[in-house]
């Protein structure tokens, strides 16, 4: 969505801040766990076939480093595999060849952006944690960064009031 705003080819407008939580937003620091690199490769399709509810609450359990009640994740679960919808996660991780080839103009976007830009991050993912952290700080000085202790790759579940207090936490005014 920046970079089609930058290219003035986004239909909507928004305002800042623009606020991110941990993802791989720059491509050479995303470490995908195992089971993402073996679905989106050549195997994906018959590995998904295989995926089951167990299979993929331990695969979250394995990016999280704050407890989540299992019902909770359970419930990702029965979304994630509505209508099979599971059977398909070999494609979805297709966002990873996606972000490396967009690179330049994602990240770009991303830098260069003239809002204001918030980053609400737990250190603990395998993924996209405190290794991403000094990129966002060297790329983006005068971005907002909240850094959740003991929060892993899903802030949104694992420190639900600490993501809510970050967003609602106003940018220090220079």
């Amino acid at each position: 969505l920046l970079a089609r705003r930058a290219e003035g080819r986004l239909a909507v407008t928004f305002d800042g801040p623009v606020t991110f939580l941990n993802g791989g937003l720059f491509p050479h620091l995303h470490r995908p766990v195992r089971i993402q690199k073996l679905l989106a490769g050549p195997a994906g399709p018959l590995l998904a076939r295989m995926m089951t509810e167990r299979r993929y609450v331990q695969g979250l359990r394995g990016v999280l480093a704050a407890p989540v009640d299992e019902r909770e994740l359970r419930e990702h679960w029965r979304a994630f595999s509505r209508d099979g919808g599971h059977r398909n996660v070999h494609a979805l991780l297709d966002y990873i060849a996606q972000r490396r080839a967009n690179e330049d103009r994602w990240v770009g976007a991303l830098v260069d952006c003239d809002l204001p830009r918030r980053f609400v991050w737990g250190p603990l993912d395998p993924v996209s944690g405190a290794h991403v952290l000094p990129e966002i700080e060297r790329r983006i000085p005068d971005a907002q960064v909240h850094v959740l202790d003991g929060v892993g790759h899903y802030p949104q579940l694992e420190a639900t009031a600490r993501v809510a207090a970050a967003l609602s936490a106003r940018p220090a005014v220079e």
